[in-house]
């Protein structure tokens, strides 16, 4: 989840800012892990970052309501963003992990505000892309160069980008 400055521009309609939405979403994703007989599908670690990738929870973890939590306590900062170091980052912990399908949900409106270049992002997304990971963008109001950065990142076609006007459809409403 990006909480980069650029994450407290506004979003429209029942969220103030992308990062309001950025956290409905990651909520909305930590509340559906389980399936019948609460039986776990999949295992999660939560991650935020800006100038800096940093890690949420301490393991991959399936219990909803410790995922949701930690997600309520990510916070606003007033930093640039880095995306190219939160997908490495990301990226490298998915590849050391057990799991057999590794995923990226990556929720952030693209705005690369520190060094990094477009091609570092997409060097960053291609070492989880060469294991076979996946990687999902979820933009965030995303426009111009924000836009394109995350639509290089993803993982062939695995990029909405989310505005108020089609907000119900990324939550699969």
């Amino acid at each position: 989840v990006d909480n980069s400055k650029s994450m407290t521009l506004g979003f429209g309609g029942a969220y103030q800012t992308r990062l309001d939405f950025a956290l409905a979403i990651a909520k909305s994703y930590a509340g559906s892990i389980t399936i019948a007989n609460s039986v776990p599908k999949d295992s999660v670690e939560v991650w935020s970052f800006s100038d800096s990738a940093n890690q949420i929870s301490s393991d991959f973890i399936t219990d909803t309501v410790l995922l949701e939590t930690q997600i309520d306590g990510i916070q606003q900062l007033l930093t640039n963003t880095d995306l190219a170091g939160a997908i490495t980052a990301a990226a490298n912990a998915l590849i050391l992990s057990a799991s057999d399908e590794k995923v990226l949900i990556l929720l952030s409106d693209g705005e690369q505000t520190d060094a990094p270049t477009a091609q570092n992002v997409a060097d960053a997304a291609s070492l989880l892309k060469a294991v076979g990971g996946i990687i999902v963008c979820i933009g965030c109001r995303s426009s111009g160069n924000g836009f394109d950065l995350l639509e290089r990142a993803a993982t062939g076609g695995f990029f909405i980008n989310a505005s108020s006007a089609n907000a119900a459809d990324v939550f699969g409403g």
